[in-house]
């Protein structure tokens, strides 16, 4: 083989070596360098040196880049030459033509493929490739130290510093998507970290206690029937409407009740009702909540009537998980009975079931498992109704309580229960 078909070969692994150290040097994360600290290994302290010194080292990478890869033209104009004057043909266009493929090749080999692949293995490739840097950077000092301080003419020695201290919403991002095994966050710590980046864009609809489910009592109920009604609802706080539960004119809380026992009727206890619409994002919520020092809300919908109940509790628990208090149901949203047997709640959110399952359900069409299978049953079902989707997934109703679903039984294989 011609020598400069080897040094275009050479090139180009050169040149996918140093473009994939650049990619991995520069986007480890301040997570995975804290870990390359603690850790010892060798590879690990010659990246922490290197990065010590960031425009050093991307000029020491970038110098290497840049020779090898105008060595690969140099060779593929080398060959162009001589494919010209073994044919007889014009020498301009083989150069034409070797400029345009040893651009595809380059940017190919050398730049776009390696590159993806150091994103994904990052700490992988800095660690192979970090002797090599190492030594290239002593062997090219003089050099390296010239171009450092040209450049420092154009730009601040800051631009490739930033504060250690400061963790961007990418670090975040970069350790929750790390392997769990590697990663110094708890299950629980990193499923609250995913939480708060969705915070911002959870609405109220999202998490409430619908209508169906909210537990009322009139205004022209007497205090005992009222006590009662608290008592085996097992809530501390519960609406008062007036003609419907689309005229709540308030709450009435248990503890009022109890530290105030000569009172005769309901309207003398009760507290003013804050209302809310379904959009409304639960970030602003919460802020509302805590500026009024109140910690339940009426949900309202388009048409003024009321969609439900929202508390200080809802939100929290999109936070750090479920609060087992007032309008909870104490069994669990998704209980795991085999691999691939699921027992769920009708009110299981479309946003979770897709998270959960990749059912791909409408979430803008269908706030909850229940209204995906009433609008799919077209009906009421009765326990025991099933519905296939998608080939392998079957619902199975397993209770009903009045008109709503309750629990459904989840089939994920090919449709056959487990």
């Amino acid at each position: 083989m011609d020598l400069d078909y080897l040094l275009i070969i050479a090139c180009l692994i050169l040149s996918a070596f140093f473009s994939s150290a650049e990619t991995a040097f520069f986007s480890l994360s301040k997570f995975q360098l804290k870990k390359m600290a603690q850790s010892g290994k060798a590879s690990h302290k010659r990246i922490l040196k290197l990065l010590r010194y960031p425009r050093r080292l991307l000029i020491t990478i970038l110098l290497g880049n840049t020779v090898v890869n105008i060595a690969a033209a140099s060779a593929g104009a080398g060959i162009a030459l001589k494919l010209a004057k073994s044919l007889g043909r014009n020498p301009e266009v083989f150069l034409v033509a070797e400029v345009l493929i040893m651009t595809v090749l380059l940017l190919i080999i050398g730049e776009i493929t390696p590159k993806l692949f150091a994103f994904a293995k990052s700490e992988t490739i800095a660690s192979f490739s970090s002797l090599f840097i190492r030594l290239q950077k002593y062997a090219f000092y003089p050099i390296v130290i010239i171009l450092e301080r040209i450049s420092l003419l154009f730009t601040k020695d800051s631009v490739l510093r930033e504060d250690p201290g400061t963790l961007t919403k990418e670090d975040f991002e970069n350790l929750l998507n790390s392997d769990s095994s590697a990663s110094p966050l708890e299950e629980n710590e990193r499923e609250i970290i995913k939480s708060i980046f969705k915070f911002p864009s959870i609405s109220v609809r999202d998490i409430m206690i619908p209508r169906v489910d909210v537990v009322a009592v009139d205004a022209e109920e007497d205090m005992e029937s009222t006590k009662q009604k608290i008592l085996d609802s097992g809530h501390s706080r519960i609406p008062v409407y007036k003609n419907s539960i689309d005229e709540v004119i308030g709450f009435i809380y248990a503890k009022d009740l109890i530290l105030n026992e000569e009172k005769k009727t309901v309207s003398e206890l009760l507290r003013n009702p804050m209302f809310v619409t379904e959009n409304m994002k639960i970030e602003a919520l919460l802020n509302q909540f805590k500026a009024k020092k109140i910690h339940i809300a009426v949900v309202v919908d388009e048409y003024g009537g009321t969609a439900g109940l929202i508390s200080m509790e809802d939100i929290l628990e999109e936070l750090v998980g479920e609060i087992m208090d007032e309008y909870d149901d104490e069994e669990p949203e998704k209980i795991e009975i085999s691999k691939n047997e699921f027992l769920l709640s009708g009110m299981v959110s479309t946003r979770d079931l897709n998270e959960d399952f990749h059912l791909d359900l409408d979430e803008e069409e269908y706030e909850n498992l229940a209204a995906f299978l009433y609008d799919e049953f077209n009906h009421v079902p009765k326990k025991g109704e099933k519905l296939i989707y998608k080939s392998n997934f079957t619902f199975e109703v397993k209770s009903i309580k009045g008109q709503r679903i309750d629990r459904v039984k989840l089939y994920t294989d090919s449709g056959e229960e487990a």
